[in-house]
C-alpha cells in the first residue's frame, strides 16, 4: 500500500500494525503532520488531517460503529472516491477500505 516508502504514525497507533508486514514503520515522537516530509504516508487515527490537506486518503470503515470523541474534519467536497474494496480482518468480519484522491485544481 505504502509502495516501498516508509508509513509514519504515532506510538499510540503502532501497536495496531505488529502483525503486519509493513516493512519501514517510523513512529514519530511529536506528531506534527505538516513535518512530514512530502508525498509521505501516514496513518492516523487521533490527528486533523486538514491541517496537510493529503492527496489521497485510504479510509478503513469497520461494520459496526463505535462510541466516539474525536470525528473525522476534512473536507471531501474535493475528493472524488477512486476504490473501494472489502476483506475479512482478525476482529471483524468485514473490513471495507474506500480510497479518495484530490480532485485536481483547475488553472
Amino acid at each position: 500500500m505504502c509502495n516501498g516508502e516508509p508509513l509514519y504514525m504515532r506510538e499510540y497507533s503502532r501497536r495496531l500494525f505488529d502483525s503486519l508486514p509493513v516493512a519501514d514503520i517510523r513512529v514519530l515522537d511529536e506528531w506534527e503532520p505538516t513535518c512530514l516530509p512530502s508525498s509521505s504516508n501516514y496513518f492516523s487515527e487521533l490527528s486533523d488531517c486538514s491541517l496537510i490537506r493529503p492527496d489521497k486518503l485510504v479510509i478503513f470503515r469497520w461494520n459496526r460503529e463505535y462510541p466516539s470523541d474525536l470525528k473525522f474534519k476534512l473536507d471531501m467536497n474535493d475528493y472524488c472516491k477512486v476504490d473501494e474494496f472489502e476483506f475479512v480482518g482478525h476482529s471483524h468480519e468485514k473490513i471495507t477500505v474506500q480510497v479518495f484522491e484530490k480532485i485536481a485544481e483547475e488553472d
